[in-house]
């Protein structure tokens, strides 16, 4: 599965319970009701992204150096890739004193720069990292791309995927090529405009042949 699903199927599959069955001590087996909410889990993650005061980390995004913030422990445990980044900046960080001699570290949070991403797609990929689940459009796809690749995220590689393969299939790629020009220096973001101008000549073809 690639992650990617409808919000009803989202919303059937967090209502779901399970029962089982296990020993109790005595030996004589018990029936057990296993429940999960993974909705309301995913909101309060989302909450605490909004939160500056709860995070730990900001990432400042882009040109206008725009803040993004996040949770390292979730981050790192998410993803080998931001776990190195982050464990490197904070030794960067901690090694910086102030002139009364306290560490930097106690007074100030940690941040990170990020150069090559739209602030607004930077922040859906952290929602994703964080909450499991994201919106993927045209316009925050290519980043999102991008993101999944430097960052190592395959479940949402997967599922961007599907979505550029149900664009192409259906001849929608013209606001996609267009949003992908930002990401035409990344390695993703050329790979993803390679698609999709072999697949909207594919479609021509189709079109020209019938």
């Amino acid at each position: 599965s690639s992650g990617y699903e409808s919000e009803t199927e989202a919303s059937e599959s967090d209502a779901e319970n399970d029962v089982i069955t296990e020993p109790p001590e005595r030996g004589e087996p018990e029936k057990v009701m296993r429940y999960k909410s993974t909705n309301a889990l995913c909101d309060h993650l989302k909450f605490i992204l909004s939160m500056p005061e709860l995070c730990d980390v900001t990432f400042l995004v882009g040109e206008r150096r725009v803040p993004v913030h996040g949770v390292k422990a979730i981050l790192g445990a998410r993803s080998a890739v931001f776990y190195k980044i982050i464990m490197d900046s904070q030794r960067k960080f901690e090694q910086r004193d102030l002139p009364d001699g306290s560490s930097i570290s106690k007074r100030r949070k940690l941040k990170i720069e990020v150069n090559k991403y739209k602030p607004e797609d930077f922040r859906y990929l952290m929602q994703f990292i964080h909450c499991g689940k994201v919106k993927i459009g045209n316009s925050n796809l290519p980043g999102l791309l991008c993101g999944a690749y430097q960052f190592a995220l395959p479940d949402l590689k997967t599922a961007c995927w599907d979505f550029v393969s149900y664009s192409v299939n259906n001849g929608n790629v013209s606001k996609l090529k267009e949003s992908t020009m930002y990401y035409k220096d990344h390695g993703a973001g050329r790979k993803l405009l390679s698609k999709l101008t072999s697949g909207s000549e594919k479609s021509m073809l189709v079109k020209i042949e019938l």
